[in-house]
């Protein structure tokens, strides 16, 4: 399966489970309720699989990233949609990241369109350097610029910096759905005590006065439960 199929069957998963709990609330189910439950504590356990295999197996996923990114810098050539949308993808990795290229800046040169040449994209320049180098006055086609191409572009490739991004956005990923998994089960857990109190109530083994939690309201009102004896 592609990133964008995962992406999109992630997302519809999660919007199905989102929309099982909505029902669960508005019609008061119990059953769609604790099936919300299950579903988010199969996706709590699912993500604490994944974040612990991110962890054990850092240098795999370094090196599915190494040869991932090499693969789509020669993708990116073409006149297609997606040759467009990862040229894109790139340029903002490279600026944002401060990096250029797999491994090194070097990766660039077998770029299909650059026609054998040393080039790489604008993305990769510095922009520090522009300042410090008053010989070049513009960043347009600064990577075509063989004369100071090693004085302006960032020699760093991106693999490190994006698994660095990738694992430290995991980390935070982690702590949200732990986070989410204690809210979830003291949710649960406060619930299943309402929904006991208000059974008991009703049984009426509370003796002569309890609290009982009416339908439209948040607050508890009393309630006396009177035991009637026939007297013959």
């Amino acid at each position: 399966m592609s990133a964008a199929g995962l992406c999109t069957a992630v997302g519809a998963m999660i919007l199905i489970i989102s929309l099982i709990g909505i029902a669960g609330i508005w019609f008061n189910s119990g059953g769609l309720i604790i099936s919300y439950f299950c579903f988010v504590l199969l996706l709590f356990i699912i993500q604490c699989i994944a974040g612990l295999m991110g962890l054990l197996y850092k240098e795999s996923v370094y090196d599915f990233a190494k040869l991932n990114l090499r693969h789509t810098i020669n993708l990116t050539y073409g006149e297609s949609p997606n040759s467009a949308l990862l040229w894109n993808a790139w340029a903002q990795m490279q600026s944002d990241l401060n990096c250029c290229g797999a491994i090194s800046h070097s990766d660039w040169f077998y770029y299909p369109g650059w026609k054998g040449m040393k080039f790489v994209p604008d993305s990769c320049c510095n922009l520090k350097s522009f300042n410090l180098n008053n010989s070049i006055n513009s960043t347009q086609n600064c990577g075509k610029s063989l004369e100071n191409i090693d004085k302006v572009i960032y020699k760093q490739g991106c693999v490190g910096p994006f698994t660095d991004w990738l694992l430290q956005h995991l980390h935070i990923t982690k702590l949200l759905t732990l986070l989410l998994g204690i809210l979830e089960v003291n949710c649960f857990s406060v619930n299943k005590t309402d929904n006991e109190l208000v059974f008991y109530t009703y049984m009426g083994l509370f003796g002569s006065q309890v609290g009982i939690k009416t339908p439209c309201k948040n607050s508890w009102e009393p309630v006396v439960i009177q035991n009637e004896t026939t007297n013959r």
